[in-house]
């Protein structure tokens, strides 16, 4: 399981994302940390508008050496990787190098006007990645994590769930399968005893598979709008991660891809998303 991390506090002992990392406890993690440092030397001005190409090339040394040194102290044991570039593209183009299972990085702006990982990097890790996607947010949370995973049992919703089972965090504590519904549709209230029977057979699933013997499990069906319903969800349940797939059809691209997940991804919200990818995809 190859994991990129891309760290953008590096003054932070412990970032917001590598703390969910170690409290998810991913099975067999090899996890390669990255820092993208931004060009100094400017490729439209050619020349820098203050500096000239040769400073401005020695200033993005200087600063690669620093990110390397910061890198280390974080984390000696792990695979470091300190790169020029934009961040977003940078992040993509390095994990599709790496071979990555999984980005992930933090969602959120850490209290400077130059972190890398705020709204449009989170956006563009969400849409542009065929990895699957973790967005970590701080938390003052410790221990295990309880997670809701919203789904619409769509095939390929189905094959979203294959990749958390890949993922295989034994850190998840409770989680809540939850599938909403529009209000006042007729069909999906006479369809609700077959939703209960897939939301049972996906708990029966993932029992065994994902968390410890100690795990609980739950699902909800609720009728409202899905961003509604999944804040409603996440606040009922005290959950800090929710889990949804990356594109899918009819209520899962709602869900997913398109509305909910830009909005889950970069929203003011405080939890954590985890945005599934199947590996056919």
């Amino acid at each position: 399981m190859k994991i990129l991390v891309g760290l953008d506090a590096l003054w932070e002992k412990t970032s917001p994302v590598q703390s969910l990392l170690a409290r998810l406890d991913l099975q067999g993690a090899r996890e390669t940390l990255l820092h993208v440092v931004p060009p100094v030397a400017s490729s439209v001005w050619h020349v820098h508008p203050l500096l000239g190409d040769e400073e401005a090339e020695k200033q993005e040394r200087i600063e690669v050496a620093r990110a390397a040194r910061l890198l280390t102290g974080i984390d000696p044991d792990a695979r470091h990787k300190v790169v020029v570039g934009q961040p977003a593209g940078t992040i993509l183009a390095e994990a599709d190098l790496l071979g990555a299972d999984l980005i992930a990085a933090n969602a959120s702006q850490r209290g400077t006007l130059e972190s890398l990982f705020t709204g449009s990097v989170a956006r563009a890790l969400a849409t542009g990645a065929s990895q699957s996607v973790l967005l970590a947010r701080p938390t003052e949370e410790t221990g295990t994590v309880r997670a809701v995973f919203a789904t619409d049992h769509s095939e390929y919703a189905e094959k979203c769930v294959e990749a958390l089972i890949r993922l295989a965090p034994r850190g998840i504590e409770h989680l809540t399968i939850l599938t909403a519904y529009p209000e006042h549709d007729d069909g999906s209230v006479a369809a609700r005893p077959c939703v209960e029977e897939r939301c049972y057979a996906l708990i029966q699933r993932l029992d065994g598979q994902i968390g410890t013997p100690e795990t609980t499990y739950e699902y909800r069906i609720v009728p409202g709008k899905p961003r509604e319903v999944v804040e409603q969800v996440m606040a009922e349940t005290g959950a800090e991660l929710l889990i949804l797939g990356a594109k899918g059809h009819s209520l899962a691209a709602r869900l997913a891809l398109g509305s909910v997940s830009f909005e889950q991804a970069i929203g003011a919200h405080p939890y954590s998303v985890l945005i599934l990818r199947a590996a056919s995809d």
